[in-house]
């Protein structure tokens, strides 16, 4: 094959830790030296602008700017400049209860040791930044939270999130009629760690099955309240949620049908609720630059493979959030998110109506700056 003249990369670095990013920008100065091939790279703004970078192509509200390194660098200064002083130290919630509970964990394949003696707990209302080198077995202790891995069964000390019926007699403002306990992950049914978990991550965003039959947003959302990839049956209207007998928490006995389908509407209703909150916190108006940005109930009907990628990462966050789960993890979530996209969602995960303080928290990323809790775990 005839080597390229031009080398286009679209976030390279993504996902790759520092010693990997070196090796890789190394390269490409070396490539970039010879002048064969010549190398566009888009990065996002937070990143770091590799040395031999000469200009700059500023995608952003103002347009499409370009400009030469210095000027770019001037620029980032300056706001830099700006952001001094400001008080981002954020007080810690009292202590809450156990979400998770890990003691002596680990994983082996035959002789080869990936995770050794971890001990971790995570309680509701902590925010946990969890970071790590390629293989150095992020992505194993991260299925072991989710109880993905098939070595979950067999810890001795592994205690994930488990539904149990609420004692209260209306829905509450993070999930109606049910409660969580911690339990062994052996006795606890995968299904219920798929309503209690709340997961952004690549290998999410890649296994979604975008061809189910004609997917909208707003059926991509609904599947946030059971953890499944397919909304059930009576969903897949825009503005309407269909709740399983199974989720209606009823403590003891067998409640008549007059109380079931009571309830029914109440969990619905707020599931509903939850839908159009989500949207109208990350959907289009929250960050497009369009003149007239579509309506929540617009960017609902879209189909989910007619999204760009942005947009289908930012809709996966929505599927993660809505259920307000009391665990949730976020894996290289600003993966494919333009500026607008990212200042939309740290807005909403760190203001009041976001993540509660009954949930926690884990970013998986290999930078500080790209956590949006500071003065956290």
């Amino acid at each position: 094959m005839k080597a390229p003249e031009v080398l286009l990369l679209d976030e390279p670095l993504t996902g790759l830790d520092p010693t990997s990013r070196t090796h890789l920008l190394a390269l490409l100065q070396d490539l970039h030296a010879s002048r064969s091939p010549r190398i566009i790279i888009g990065m996002r703004a937070q990143e770091e602008l590799p040395g031999w970078v000469t200009h700059v192509l500023d995608v952003g509200e103002g347009g499409v700017i370009p400009m030469t390194r210095e000027r770019w660098r001037g620029l980032q200064r300056a706001e830099e400049k700006g952001k001094e002083g400001r008080d981002e130290s954020k007080e810690r919630v009292e202590e809450g209860e156990l979400v998770v509970d890990l003691k002596g964990v680990g994983v082996k394949y035959g002789n080869r040791t990936v995770l050794k003696d971890i001990t971790w707990q995570i309680r509701e209302g902590e925010r946990w930044h969890l970071q790590g080198s390629n293989g150095s077995g992020k992505t194993t202790l991260l299925s072991l939270l989710t109880g993905d891995h098939p070595q979950s069964y067999t810890q001795a000390h592994l205690h994930l999130p488990s539904l149990s019926p609420a004692s209260s007699s209306s829905p509450s403002t993070t999930h109606p009629y049910r409660t969580h306990h911690l339990n062994p992950r052996k006795r606890t049914p995968t299904a219920h760690l798929r309503t209690l978990i709340g997961v952004v991550s690549p290998e999410l965003f890649d296994a979604f099955p975008r061809r189910h039959p004609g997917m909208t947003v707003w059926e991509a959302v609904v599947t946030g309240f059971g953890g499944g990839f397919v909304p059930l049956k009576g969903s897949e209207r825009v503005g309407e949620v269909r709740v399983a007998d199974e989720e209606l928490g009823f403590e003891v006995g067998e409640p008549s049908e007059v109380e079931k389908e009571e309830r029914r509407r109440e969990v619905e209703k707020w599931r509903i609720s939850r839908c159009w909150e989500v949207l109208a916190a990350l959907g289009p108006r929250a960050w497009s630059t369009a003149g007239t940005p579509e309506t929540e109930r617009e960017f609902a009907t879209r189909r989910f493979t007619a999204l760009s990628p942005g947009e289908q990462r930012i809709v996966l966050l929505m599927r993660a959030l809505v259920s307000r789960p009391p665990l949730v993890l976020l894996d290289e979530v600003w993966s494919g998110m333009d500026e607008g996209m990212i200042c939309a969602v740290r807005k909403y995960l760190t203001t009041e109506g976001g993540v509660g303080e009954g949930q926690a928290v884990v970013v998986i990323t290999h930078w500080e700056e790209e956590v949006p809790w500071v003065g956290w775990e």
